[in-house]
């Protein structure tokens, strides 16, 4: 019996539908659907959280299957506090667009893995780190500075467009990776959207008709 259908079965016992489950895990319906119906498994803290919900062990959730929670990967040996960062399935393009949905940050994107770094990983740099996701990079339009393959370090926090830097947004056609400015005095407001490899023509959006998913705080060269 797979994830999704010991889920479903736990589900209807309690009397729980999808839209009270998601509720009670403060996510979105389709989150939970995912679980359901693509087979798409929770993230760590999350699957914490289902367990309380319904009443059972890791053990019974997972029961009988050769499903698996995201894979976990640690840095270093951890023996102190921790703080855990999901990478997500989402794929920015640097590049033309990638056709995927924009980042929200509620639970719909497929977790890949979970990183545990030590809770004192990032120094004063990022104090808050609940809102950290790591994404792979596809593309060559941010060349030199973000390779096809990099992985960057993205707080879905940050979602306004000040001030000028880099951000992973939907603008319109596909996930991507770019650099954003406000143009000053424009109404309704735009921005300018722009790549570093010379190769790439920069173009103007209006505001309202892009959607940002969260600024790049950093790249992951962890090696």
């Amino acid at each position: 019996m797979s994830f999704a259908q010991n889920l479903a079965r736990l589900m209807e016992a309690r009397g729980i539908d999808q839209s009270e489950l998601a509720r009670q895990l403060d996510i979105s319906s389709q989150a939970v659907n995912q679980w359901l119906k693509r087979g798409t498994h929770p993230t760590h803290a999350r699957t914490q959280r289902l367990l309380e919900v319904l009443g059972v062990s890791m053990d019974e959730l997972f029961a009988d299957t050769s499903d698996a929670s995201p894979p976990i990967r640690c840095v270093e040996p951890q023996d102190g506090p921790t703080i855990i960062i999901p990478e997500l399935a989402a794929t920015p393009q640097a590049g033309s667009g990638g056709g995927m949905p924009p980042l929200d940050g509620n639970g719909d994107h497929i977790v890949l893995t979970e990183w545990v770094l030590p809770a004192g990983f990032f120094g004063r740099l990022i104090r808050n780190t609940d809102h950290l996701r790591l994404l792979e990079i596809r593309g060559d339009s941010m060349q030199p500075d973000y390779m096809a393959g990099d992985k960057v370090l993205v707080d879905i926090s940050q979602r306004g467009p000040t001030p000028p830097g880099i951000y992973v947004l939907w603008d319109g056609f596909g996930l991507v990776l770019k650099r954003i400015e406000v143009l000053l005095g424009r109404t309704p407001p735009a921005v300018m959207i722009s790549s570093i490899n010379p190769s790439y023509a920069s173009y103007e959006c209006l505001l309202e008709d892009i959607s940002i998913g969260g600024r790049v705080v950093g790249k992951w060269d962890w090696k």
